[in-house]
């Protein structure tokens, strides 16, 4: 079987379903992604997948693949209990598989941030993300902790992803992020130790209800 995997976008939504398509039976896996989203193929690498940037699919050239309409799960499947939920139950997979979700690493990148952002070794710092929906849209949460700490801010920087935030993330002492796509890089990191805080989407969502299903007792949620 040949699938088209119809879910262009987000990064957090990527990640949230590559360990259900990499169990796909599957001999070739197309998905067609929002542009500036490609990057994303340098970290979620299988051998049967390739990305395509969505200005460039033509649905056409692939009259014997089968769709899965992952973006539409949630019509699709009413019963789930959220949208994230309804894209697993869809295919009949464990709700619970994405938690093996896993990437590459760039570890020269991560170093290269590290190093723009003055970060040593030694240093302790509160890491904040108060962005979501990318820079297009200018969306910031208000996210003031307290704090004798020298404070980090996770922004958009020119040359580096997301996933190059990881050893940053690893190194803070703790965490407070808006539940977007570094939810998602955050339990791929496995980190036992770091207080982790979560705050909503405002003005896009009024709480955690999106995500309600993922969050486990490890965050603390601000609502």
């Amino acid at each position: 079987m040949k699938v088209i995997i119809n879910q262009p976008f987000g990064i957090g939504d990527i990640l949230f379903l590559s360990p259900l398509i990499s169990n796909l039976d599957a001999e070739h896996i197309v998905w067609p992604i929002v542009d500036h989203y490609f990057w994303v193929k340098e970290y979620v690498v299988m051998p049967n997948l390739k990305f395509i940037k969505q200005s460039e699919f033509n649905v056409s050239e692939y009259q014997d693949y089968v769709e899965v309409p992952l973006q539409h799960a949630h019509y699709m499947i009413p019963e789930a209990r959220d949208c994230m939920e309804a894209k697993y139950m869809l295919l009949n997979a464990d709700p619970e598989l994405w938690r093996t979700v896993s990437f590459d690493r760039n570890r020269e990148k991560e170093t290269q941030l590290k190093q723009y952002l003055n970060i040593n070794p030694d240093d302790q710092f509160v890491l904040i993300n108060n962005n979501f929906a990318g820079p297009e849209y200018s969306y910031k949460v208000d996210i003031k902790p307290e704090t004798n700490l020298r404070i980090v801010y996770q922004d958009y920087i020119e040359g580096f992803t997301l996933l190059d935030w990881c050893g940053v993330l690893e190194q803070a002492n703790e965490i407070h992020t808006v539940s977007t796509a570094n939810f998602f890089v955050i339990e791929a990191l496995k980190l036992k130790e770091t207080p982790l805080h979560l705050y909503p989407r405002k003005p896009l969502d009024k709480d955690l209800s999106p995500i309600k299903t993922l969050i486990d007792n490890k965050w603390i949620c601000h609502e």
